[in-house]
């Protein structure tokens, strides 16, 4: 127990399938550490030397051994089922922001020709008032020059020349 707390502090690094028989090598020989840390700490019973009693001793630590590996593994395996979701979430997540900038960029580029045959009307729209304001313009200064002329150039009457014949 002392074992699975150690690796679950320890164990928080993440596992692929390629490298998860090595990860899970190396847990097991973390744990193996950390149990044989804890035997050397104790002082050990004097067991006799009985091949039955060595063979029930070996077999329960062996049980309980394989019992701390198995929920290590199963810790792991629900660790990697967990990732692979996210995984997965996050692929999904990546393929709709894929789409949303691609709709964005074809909306942009619509956008953009939209814009250069809106500039062109409109610059054509431009010109064509200008010419209009300024043929009218034109027509006033001549309206207005004819006024002046006639006002201080006047025409000669006809009647004064034939007096001068």
């Amino acid at each position: 127990i002392k074992c699975q707390k150690k690796l679950s502090l320890v164990g928080t690094e993440t596992l692929t399938d390629s490298n998860a028989q090595s990860s899970l090598l190396i847990m097991q020989a973390k744990c193996l550490t950390a149990e044989l840390s804890q035997w050397q700490k104790e002082s050990p019973e004097i067991i006799p030397l009985n091949e039955e009693i060595l063979v029930t001793l070996g077999k329960e630590e062996f049980q309980k051994l394989r019992h701390d590996l198995e929920l290590v593994l199963s810790t792991i395996q629900s660790k990697n089922e967990k990732l692979k979701e996210d995984l997965e979430r996050e692929q999904q997540w990546f393929d709709e922001q894929q789409q949303i900038l691609e709709s964005l960029n074809v909306l942009h580029n619509e956008l953009k020709h939209q814009v250069l045959i809106f500039s062109e009307s409109r610059i054509f729209g431009e010109l064509k008032t200008k010419m209009h304001d300024i043929k009218e313009y034109k027509e006033k200064l001549l309206v207005t020059l004819g006024e002046f002329l006639e006002d201080h150039f006047p025409l000669p009457d006809r009647n004064v020349k034939k007096k001068k014949k």
